[in-house]
Formats: structure tokens, sequence, C-alpha cells
């Protein structure tokens, strides 16, 4: 509802419906649970691969903080 971001929303070509307070319980569940379950998805992978590149970084910033210089790559 706030104007700046419905302005963003409308930017970038999506057509913005607000629904009346009271009846979000209204909205076709399915639709929801459907762009619910993406969303989750989409988070749990993000998560995922910055885990999984921190965990590879990690060796190189231990050396780092130990004064060591990181060894080069073939």
């Amino acid at each position: 509802m706030m104007a700046l971001v419905v302005k963003q929303i409308k930017v970038i070509g999506v057509k913005v419906q607000h629904i009346p307070g009271g009846c979000t319980g209204l909205v076709d569940v399915r639709v929801a649970k459907l762009l619910k379950d993406v969303l989750r998805n989409r988070l749990e992978s993000w998560i995922t691969e910055e885990e999984a590149e921190q965990d590879s970084e990690s060796p190189r910033r231990e050396q780092i903080d130990s004064g060591k210089k990181p060894a080069l790559k073939s």
C-alpha cells in the first residue's frame, strides 16, 4: 500500500491489486500456497548457495586471518 513500493512494482510492469482488509481469507488459497512455496524454495536455494560459497572460501579466509599467503589455484 506504500506509494513508493506500488510505484516501483508498476515500473517493472506488474499490475497491483489491493486486497481490502479482512478479505485476505477469500483469496484463492491454491494461488497463495503456490506463491509461498515458490518463494520458500527460492529462498532455501539462495541460502544453500550462499553457505556453499562461504564454505569454499573458509580455508582461504583462515589463511588470510593467520597471516599466511593463500595457495595459488592451478
